[in-house]
C-alpha cells in the first residue's frame, strides 16, 4: 500500500496526509496538556488554528511556512503521556499492521483510538468502521511511505532485522518522549 501511495501525485497525497494530521491535533493537544508541556500546547494549538483557518480546513500545511512563523510539528500520544507519568515501557512487541511498539505504547495507542475526537464523532453519527479507519490508515500509510526506503535498506543489511528494529524503535521513542531533547 505504501508503494502505491508513493506513486500518487502530490496533490491528493499531501492534502490527505495534512488533513489526517490536522484531525489528530485535538488528541495531540490533550496529551500535551496531560504532560504539562506548555511549549507543546502552544505549538499544537497554533498549528491547528493556522492550518484550519488558512489551510482550507487542514488540507494545506501553511503553519510550516515562514510566512506563518515556520511552526514545527509536535506529535504527542498517550504512550508518551504514560512515560512522562513514570510508566515503564514493558516488553517490546511487533504489532500486526501498526509495526514496532512496546506494552506501554500499545496501551496508549488503544486509549488514543478510543479518545480520538474524530472517532468519537464518527461513532456518535453511526458512521461505520470503514469511515473511522480513514484517518489512521492515511496517517499510517503516509508514515510507512516516508520510511519505506530506510526499512528496505535495514532489512537487507542487518544481521538481525528484529533486533535492529527494536533498537531503532526504543531510541526513537526516547527522543519522542523528550521532544527531541537529548
Amino acid at each position: 500500500v505504501a508503494r502505491g501511495w508513493r506513486k500518487l501525485p502530490d496533490f491528493p497525497k499531501e492534502n490527505l496526509a495534512n488533513m489526517a494530521e490536522t484531525a489528530y491535533a485535538p488528541l495531540n493537544l490533550a496529551n500535551a496538556l496531560l504532560q504539562f508541556d506548555a511549549e507543546g500546547v502552544g505549538l499544537i494549538l497554533s498549528r491547528f488554528l493556522i492550518n484550519l483557518t488558512f489551510g482550507f480546513g487542514g488540507m494545506y500545511d501553511v503553519a510550516s511556512r515562514e510566512e506563518f512563523g515556520g511552526i514545527e510539528k509536535r506529535t504527542e500520544d498517550f504512550g508518551q503521556t504514560l512515560a512522562i507519568w513514570g510508566v515503564d515501557e514493558g516488553a517490546y512487541i511487533m504489532l500486526p499492521i501498526f509495526g514496532p511498539s512496546n506494552t506501554r505504547d500499545a496501551v496508549g495507542r488503544g486509549i488514543d483510538a478510543v479518545l480520538n475526537p474524530m472517532s468519537f464523532a464518527f461513532r456518535m453519527n453511526n458512521i461505520g468502521i470503514e469511515g473511522r479507519l480513514t484517518q489512521p490508515v492515511v496517517k499510517g500509510v503516509d508514515t510507512r511511505e516516508l520510511y519505506l526506503d530506510y526499512l528496505e535498506e535495514i532489512e537487507e543489511s542487518s544481521l538481525d532485522f528484529y533486533a535492529t528494529m527494536r533498537s531503532l524503535y526504543q531510541q526513537k521513542r526516547k527522543t519522542d518522549i523528550k521532544n527531541g531533547i537529548k
